[in-house]
């Protein structure tokens, strides 16, 4: 089924109060909130299947909720954290990127495996929700078999209290 923009609106006075209270401090804007869906793909190097950190402004953040149950078969999100802290790795935002394209090079991943770093594949039922800086070196998974579908939510900081969490721009 389609989730409607007044569902999504909805949706979003369920969790971004708590977000812009506990980790923006003050109000958010929806900028995008795509679904994806994720299908077995013979590509061995999709785009967004490479590690990366998304190139947008300081003071993005995402929210990703997943529309099915996610196993490593169904492609899940994967981001680079340190062992035993679980600190991520986060890339900072430069002009220009620090990597081509966002994508960070093989041997710069491999780098961080030698030095105590892991992959951490996030597998969930529906409505398993991620809040996650985009900074952060993450991939998504190919699917191998069934999907992953996805709402992402990509929020950034507001001065003021907007009228609506959804741009009226995304009801048309």
């Amino acid at each position: 089924n389609a989730i409607g923009v007044s569902k999504l609106e909805d949706l979003c006075h369920e969790f971004l109060p708590q977000i812009e209270d506990k980790i923006f401090g003050s109000f958010v804007i929806v900028e995008q909130a795509p679904i994806y869906r994720r299908v077995p793909c013979k590509l061995d190097e999709a785009r967004a299947t490479l590690w990366h950190s998304d190139h947008h402004f300081e003071g993005i953040i995402k929210v990703m909720i997943y529309l099915n149950d996610v196993g490593v078969q169904n492609g899940p999100f994967e981001h680079l954290r340190q062992k035993g802290t679980g600190n991520c790795v986060r890339v900072k935002a430069l002009e220009p990127p620090k990597y081509p394209k966002s994508r960070v090079p093989k041997e710069v991943i491999s780098a961080y495996f030698e030095n105590g770093y892991e992959s951490h594949k996030v597998v969930g039922k529906r409505g398993t929700m991620l809040i996650f800086d985009n900074k952060i070196i993450h991939k998504g998974n190919i699917v191998q078999s069934g999907h992953r579908d996805v709402l992402v939510f990509q929020l950034k900081p507001a001065a003021f209290k907007p009228e609506r969490y959804m741009d009226p721009r995304w009801t048309k």
